[in-house]
């Protein structure tokens, strides 16, 4: 059920919205501010008081064990080895019988009771060296604060003291104890016997044995503190901090804690207060605040309601008439104005704007009517309502006729999809746009580019159809298309040639190189023909001279083995050289210079060429495609053999440099061949550009498709002093 609620009460539920937010965010921060002060100084008289009874129980301590210092220093060695005179001495000491009212014993080094006061009946001659207490000095030769315990024959909690006894060279002679209580009056009885409050307490515990010391609650005395987690506060202390604050306690209760460190022990002498009870007085206080501002809160409602009632029913009378107006009970006219205020002026203001528009409405049914764009408004039961010259200029036939019928009735909107996007925009109200195809019923084969948009007129939807005539520019888009079409033909054919062209460019690389490698071969080839020759020759002496034994027939036959194996090696090596590798590999460029060698070394010795190779840096690998690498340097260097030999160089010199540089594998070729002509060099690289004669350009267009295309890299030319210097760059390997 919807609530229509009227500007009166709406005014007037913002204004105490308003004014209750305000009173009652002064009161929360009023009230915590209280508190927050509060906290602050009950925190600095918490932990003032710790302090004090921290100080004063470190005080009581320090007495202590200064007190079994200064006896302990008057026992010698012999009083040690003679327990009757040892016990006469501590009997002597009425200082003792004040401070240790648990009595005052005297140990050996090993731990054995001499004599103690008062005497106890089977404590003399009796092992302690299993006490802490005992093994803690013999250990550190330092006084001792024991564990607090309950005390076997006293069956109240006790602190055990203890000081080193050290002879002459600083050495341990025996331990000299005490034990005083704990609730003692004149020692910790004060903090057992004191009162916080109501519900709080004053506690000492000792974070290094886990336990309460003592406490103004009996049931704590010496018992376990809470586990970790249990008590945020608590949890720093137990590391030795000093702290104050708000925090939650062992049974869930926010509780205002204080503690102060006790020097000498390492103990914590702590203060709780339940936080209920520390703040009740900010409780009480907060509570008057807030039924005070409940009270203002109602009394600020009542005034407002009444004020708005008086200001705003002349708004409500304009209203009224407003919806007689709009309802058509009575005739459009302007509102009457009676008062001066701004309510008159908004209702003086509305008058202006009726007029306004009404202008506007005039305005826009010229423009809707000399527009070149055909517009259409249609009733959701589909009937038209409304519709411009130029759609019936667009569709053809008379205004009448198109009002008369409704967009359901006809076909072309049934077959072109138009009455389908229609009824869609109508349910759901999503604007659609759309290009349709249709045959009017006045017989016009049109394109059209509709919009469709539902609007609410008089809380009732409407269809509204705007309609650009598109056919002109769909004939436009059919003959771009045609060409487009033979454009995409002659593209095909194009790519087509090319690839044609860079598989007859593969094929002639193939062939240069095939005729480098038989070149090659020869060269290798020539020694072993001639020193086959040799052995043929020597056959044929031996023979005819009769010299031809069975023994040389061996060693001639065995020779030629040598020779044409030799022979054979060299095919597979050009041919496993030449074979394409399927995947990329790291490989070192040392191993790839030494290998083209192998099949150009012959080459390049008998046009007398020297080959030199520089590491800047030892094991540069690159990876990539190693046989496709090789075939490279072989084209490079059978560049830079071809320009010495053309240019008949005195002393032909190659040298190839191998380093690293960025990350990157690199490799550079420098020859003494004359360089390369500058009007050349910047095209060398691309297909049928050669410095050669009758050369086709193939081997270094393919070597740069190689470097660049295949294993990413680079490949440069440049002209140095005396000739010319290629860089090739690859990927290193990682």
């Amino acid at each position: 059920m919807k609530f229509n609620l009227s500007l009166k009460a709406k005014l007037t539920a913002i204004a105490v919205l308003l004014f209750v937010a305000a009173i009652w965010a002064v009161a929360y921060y009023t009230a915590g501010v209280m508190r927050q002060d509060m906290e602050r100084l009950l925190s600095e008289q918490q932990s003032s008081t710790v302090r004090y009874m921290a100080r004063q129980v470190d005080r009581d301590i320090a007495d202590r064990l200064q007190a079994l210092g200064l006896i302990g220093r008057q026992i010698t060695p012999e009083m040690l080895r003679d327990p009757m005179r040892l016990q006469r001495f501590l009997e002597s000491k009425p200082l003792l019988d004040t401070l240790f009212a648990g009595g005052t014993i005297v140990f050996s080094k090993e731990g054995i009771a001499l004599a103690d006061q008062p005497a106890l009946p089977g404590r003399k001659g009796t092992d302690y060296s299993f006490r802490d207490y005992i093994k803690a000095v013999k250990a550190t030769r330092r006084p001792y604060v024991g564990k607090p315990v309950i005390g076997k024959h006293w069956k109240r909690p006790i602190m055990n003291l203890s000081v080193p006894l050290l002879g002459a060279e600083g050495e341990l002679i025996g331990v000299i104890h005490g034990v005083s209580f704990l609730d003692e009056l004149g020692f910790m009885g004060e903090i057992a016997k004191s009162r916080y409050g109501q519900e709080g307490r004053y506690s000492v515990i000792s974070p290094r044995d886990g336990v309460f010391v003592i406490s103004s609650d009996e049931k704590l005395v010496l018992q376990p503190l809470p586990p970790p987690g249990k008590d945020e506060l608590l949890d720093r202390f137990r590391q030795g901090g000093e702290d104050s604050g708000i925090a939650r306690g062992t049974m869930g209760e926010e509780e205002l804690v204080s503690a102060a460190k006790v020097p000498s022990t390492g103990w914590l002498v702590v203060a709780e207060l339940p936080a209920r009870e520390a703040f009740q007085p900010v409780q009480h206080a907060a509570r008057r605040i807030y039924l005070a501002a409940l009270a203002a809160s109602l009394l600020v409602m009542g005034v407002m309601w009444l004020a708005m009632r008086y200001f705003l029913s002349p708004l409500g009378v304009a209203a009224e008439n407003l919806r007689r107006m709009t309802a058509g009970e009575v005739e459009l006219r302007p509102v009457e104005v009676k008062r001066a205020d701004e309510i008159g002026a908004l209702l003086a203001s509305f008058n202006q704007l009726q007029a306004r528009v009404s202008d506007l409405l005039e305005f826009n049914q010229k423009i809707v009517g000399a527009t070149a764009v055909g517009i259409a408004v249609f009733d959701s039961q589909g009937r038209c309502v409304m519709v411009n010259d130029a759609l019936i200029n667009i569709i053809g036939g008379t205004r009448e006729a198109i009002l008369q019928r409704g967009f359901r009735q006809l076909e072309s909107w049934k077959e072109s999809g138009l009455l389908a996007a229609a009824e869609e925009v109508l349910a759901s109200g999503q604007d659609r746009q759309m290009d349709v195809h249709l045959t009017t019923t006045y017989g016009r084969d049109v394109w059209l580019a509709c919009y469709l948009s539902r609007f609410h007129r008089l809380e009732e939807p409407h269809l509204l159809q705007v309609a650009l005539d598109i056919s002109e520019r769909k004939r436009v888009e059919d003959a771009l298309l045609k060409v487009n079409e033979s454009l995409e033909k002659r593209v095909d054919e194009t790519v087509k040639k090319n690839l044609e062209q860079e598989r007859m460019l593969a094929l002639q690389s193939r062939h240069a190189a095939m005729g480098e490698m038989i070149g090659n071969i020869a060269h290798q080839w020539r020694q072993p023909l001639n020193s086959l020759n040799m052995v043929m020759a020597n056959i044929k002496d031996d023979f005819e001279y009769q010299e031809l034994t069975p023994e040389a027939m061996q060693h001639y036959v065995d020779q030629g083995k040598r020779l044409t194996r030799r022979m054979s090696d060299t095919i597979d090596d050009f041919r496993n050289f030449f074979r394409p590798a399927k995947e990329k590999s790291a490989f070192s460029l040392k191993h790839a210079v030494d290998d083209t060698l192998s099949l150009l070394g012959a080459a390049l010795r008998s046009h007398e060429i020297t080959l030199t190779v520089e590491e800047d840096a030892e094991g540069v690998s690159a990876y990539g495609y190693p046989n496709e690498y090789a075939q490279v340097l072989v084209n490079i260097l059978n560049n830079a053999k071809d320009a010495i030999v053309a240019r008949q160089v005195a002393g032909g010199m190659i040298h190839v440099r191998i380093g690293r540089e960025d990350g990157k594998a690199v490799m550079t070729i420098r020859d003494n061949g004359g360089g390369i002509p500058e009007d050349v060099l910047p095209k060398l690289g691309g297909p049928y550009v050669t410095t050669k004669e009758g050369g086709t350009g193939i081997g270094l267009y393919m070597s740069k498709q190689i470097i660049e295309t295949n294993m990413g890299g680079l490949l440069t030319l440049r002209n140095v002093e005396g000739g010319a210097e290629c860089t090739i760059v690859c990927p290193a390997a990682e």
